[in-house]
């Protein structure tokens, strides 16, 4: 949760390093050519933005927030993700748009990756808060997976493509693939 001017500086900090290796190359870049990269890191920045002015109200940070929320939530429509703020910790990369729906009440924790097509939701009761999925860092969640429901992955989980999670993962560094998602092992002759 991005709290104080520091945590917002650290976190952008943080993220724009990671999308300049991918291939972001500046603002100017991403407003003339409408590449990828640079507009998702737009979207980050926007998602930033808004979790920072809106964990802090007063009248101007209101009216600021506005803003940042429009602008996040217009350039999320266009790239088809659909993040809310204070979900994932620092170190956000999204390798590829559309798709991407994550429930507001989830937790992620640093250095999350997206490989685009992703859900991250509750499992339909009427519980709020507890029936979601509670995420550790490093989680790295492949193309077109799905976590549902009042679940724990440990932190170094690699969710393969596909895979659809609906029960806890407390292995740390395990891999989980399949419908329901079980941790993938290595057979030994």
């Amino acid at each position: 949760m991005i709290k104080t001017r520091d945590d917002l500086r650290e976190c952008l900090k943080v993220e724009k390093q990671i999308y300049r290796g991918l291939g972001f190359k500046g603002g100017w870049h991403t407003l003339l050519t409408q590449c990828e990269v640079g507009m998702i890191y737009k979207y980050i920045y926007y998602l930033r933005k808004d979790e920072y002015y809106s964990n802090n109200s007063s009248v101007l940070n209101r009216l600021v927030n506005l803003y940042y929320r429009r602008c996040h939530n217009k350039l999320g429509w266009k790239l088809g993700i659909s993040i809310p703020c204070n979900v994932f910790d620092k170190g956000l990369t999204i390798y590829h748009s559309q798709g991407i729906i994550v429930h507001q009440d989830s937790r992620c924790g640093m250095n999350c990756k997206i490989h685009g097509n992703l859900c991250i939701g509750n499992n339909g009761m009427d519980k709020p808060g507890f029936n979601t999925p509670r995420v550790g860092n490093d989680v790295d969640f492949g193309v077109g997976s799905v976590v549902i429901g009042g679940i724990s992955i440990a932190d170094g989980v690699k969710i393969a493509a596909g895979a659809v999670v609906c029960n806890t993962c407390n292995i740390k560094g395990a891999v989980l693939i399949g419908i329901p998602a079980t941790e993938f092992k290595v057979s030994e002759k």
